[in-house]
């Protein structure tokens, strides 16, 4: 038989669940998961009638879409790397963000588990424009872990703009650094995926090096 997804009730969900604990639903409309867990019931257990049939209980350390705050709710994605999909990077939540390795990026051990490895000039990881990035002008975040030796030249870490091009429809927001003599880390707005044609709007302190082949949070 089939499920259908709209009679499907979460019970249980935890921050941060991963898209292979929860059920997905595929493009023919079926659903899937890796793991049903099955709680056994107490002795002379009574149901409830029609009503709770077909209730699944999951088990998850996932995104809360139910909770009340927004840290919770409204995570976009999550790349961890620590699936081998190959070129795909999988969006660890269930929005569905999956994104591409470009230049074939090497797997390595991260801060936590796994990390991709770039070199630098022709490698990174491309996410195409979806509906769940259009911030606009209301809060969000960003947090990413980073290691990277001593730079020689301007660098992007992390970018959501146009690669190129300077009209306004091009630019966005860019985290890096524009000169290789400064050791810290810049956000740029009305940049384009360069860095190029931006305004610097926070930095790190002048006297912090962040490329010093450490790990730091961003």
């Amino acid at each position: 038989g089939s499920v259908s997804v709209t009679h499907i009730q979460s019970e249980v969900l935890s921050d941060f669940a991963k898209k292979s604990e929860v059920l997905q639903k595929d493009n023919q409309g079926n659903v899937q998961t890796n793991t049903i867990y099955v709680r056994e019931q107490e002795p002379n257990y009574q149901g409830y009638g029609i009503d709770n049939y077909g209730q699944f209980v999951i088990k998850s350390f996932g995104v809360d879409f139910l909770a009340n705050d927004p840290f919770s709710n409204s995570l976009v994605c999550w790349y961890t790397f620590d699936d081998d999909q190959g070129d795909k990077i999988l969006d660890s939540v269930s929005s569905e963000n999956d994104a591409i390795a470009i230049g074939n990026p090497s797997a390595v051990t991260g801060q936590f588990e796994m990390a991709k490895s770039f070199d630098g000039t022709k490698q990174y990881i491309q996410k195409d424009h979806a509906p769940d990035f259009d911030f606009g002008k209301d809060n969000f975040s960003l947090m990413f872990w980073f290691k990277a030796e001593n730079q020689n030249k301007p660098s992007v870490l992390l970018s959501k703009a146009s690669d190129w091009g300077t009209l306004d429809a091009f630019k966005g927001f860019v985290i890096g650094n524009s000169d290789f003599d400064y050791a810290g880390l810049e956000f740029f707005i009305n940049s384009n995926g360069e860095g190029d044609n931006k305004n610097c709007v926070a930095k790190t302190p002048d006297t912090m090096n962040v490329f010093g082949n450490q790990w730091h949070m961003v």
